[in-house]
């Protein structure tokens, strides 16, 4: 459907790479916990990765060198689109033209930004608003991307250019604060999933992961994740210094949930766990790297 979108409002690019993913179906369970020594995030945030590579001439048409880390390329995109005019607009563009396939909902408060902030903002607001699902599709897709095999689909691809700039905003915009300290996030799991949070062990969560510096506000989303019936309650130390610290984004969330937001890929450590009526507490610190 989203190429039949994308041909019909002529959006030629757009269009000719998602016919190149169109008939890849994944039937692999999606997962969520990932070993953090089993995880890079070159090889793990492979959607970015691909995304970069299929719109190199509008995310960074200057040359990088073949060593440089994924997190230093999406910085250096990040600051050329700081200081550019001309790539902040090009880069609003394509992601408006990805978000129409995807979410028409919400392509003319992108499309209307005037300026850089306005569209950092519109990104946001996106992710927030509930009634249209973005956050269920932009992590599904990033949930994917350690699947056997990994090939992203139509749908994943569509959401490539988005996900890279809010990826960005959580890692490096400045107008968004870290949050330094303990949030609470909430999830359905069952005793298979929840059995791999050991006391000791590290592990990534492969998408983007809300949580709440209010416990009451951690409530678990109907999502592609893990599901089942036991009720789990994360309680996280980010209090060390760290990009990947959660970013307070509830200035331009569509709710008041005094949301703080992970990036994709971040990495945590499990350091106490305990029974409290009908739910499991995990005591999480979030690492550095």
């Amino acid at each position: 459907m989203h190429v039949e979108i994308a041909k019909a409002y002529k959006y030629t690019e757009v269009a000719k790479v998602l016919e190149k993913h169109t008939n890849k179906v994944h039937r692999q369970p999606i997962t969520t916990f990932l070993l953090a020594d089993e995880y890079t995030h070159n090889k793990g945030l492979g959607l970015i990765a691909i995304t970069l590579a299929a719109y190199k001439q509008t995310f960074h048409p200057k040359p990088i060198a073949t060593n440089t880390s994924l997190i230093d390329v999406l910085e250096a995109v990040y600051n050329d689109l700081s200081k550019s005019e001309e790539r902040w607009h090009e880069i609003k563009e394509k992601v408006c033209d990805t978000v129409y396939v995807i979410c028409q909902e919400n392509y003319e408060k992108i499309k209307s930004s005037s300026t850089r902030d306005e569209f950092f903002k519109a990104v946001i607001n996106t992710y927030t608003a509930e009634e249209n699902y973005m956050y269920t599709y932009l992590n599904t897709a990033f949930r994917r991307q350690r699947m056997k095999h990994y090939r992203p689909t139509g749908d994943d691809l569509a959401l490539g250019p988005y996900a890279v700039v809010y990826q960005m905003l959580l890692m490096f915009w400045n107008k968004l604060p870290r949050e330094r300290r303990t949030t609470y996030r909430k999830m359905l799991l069952s005793n298979a999933d929840l059995n791999k949070y050991d006391v000791g062990i590290s592990f990534v969560w492969q998408s983007i992961a809300s949580s709440s510096t209010k416990l009451q506000c951690a409530i678990p989303f109907p999502t592609c994740g893990p599901k089942g019936d036991k009720s789990v309650i994360f309680t996280i130390d980010n209090s060390e210094d760290s990009c990947w610290q959660p970013r307070n984004i509830e200035k331009y969330a569509r709710y008041m949930e005094h949301e703080r937001t992970y990036p994709a890929g971040a990495k945590f450590k499990v350091i106490g766990r305990i029974i409290k009526g009908s739910d499991v507490h995990v005591a999480l610190k979030l690492l550095k790297d």
